[in-house]
């Protein structure tokens, strides 16, 4: 999971606490599935939940939400253009004690597989990047 890996260093560089420590920090894929183009093509879409869990954290949540969301402007714009049930950011907190939490952060991802075969007859497997909407490249986000 392309994304969940560079998500994973963008959250852990924003986040002093992280750099420090970044045993604090864990990343998974859930619910994950795979869905053909149905094109006749070997190509497909990755779709899952990237979940970040941030534990006994004395602070950064903020960070860690705003870094999150200059990572998605470019890598799943969606999140950010569409508020609805598929496209939720989500969290959960538990408070440790007065001083820590542990935060779980979920979000809907997808990685686009392009699959073809070169002249030679072997097979190139390529992840797609994502085009970043004009309203992320203009500075105003």
């Amino acid at each position: 999971m392309i994304k969940l890996a560079a998500l994973r260093e963008v959250v852990k560089g924003a986040i002093p606490e992280l750099a420090k420590d970044p045993s604090k920090l864990h990343v998974f894929a859930d619910e994950g599935r795979v869905v053909a183009h149905g094109t006749g093509s070997l190509s497909f879409v990755y779709h899952y939940t990237g979940n970040l869990i941030l534990t006994d954290m004395n602070g950064g949540a903020d960070e860690a939400m705003a870094a999150l969301l200059a990572w998605a402007s470019v890598n799943q714009p969606e999140l950010l253009a569409v508020n609805d049930e598929r496209n939720n950011i989500t969290f959960e907190v538990d408070i440790v004690n007065h001083d820590a939490f542990d935060l779980s952060i979920k979000l809907p991802l997808t990685e686009d597989v392009r699959v073809t075969t070169d002249q030679a007859g072997a097979r190139q497997i390529r992840h797609m990047a994502e085009e970043a909407p004009e309203w992320t490249r203009t500075g105003l986000l």
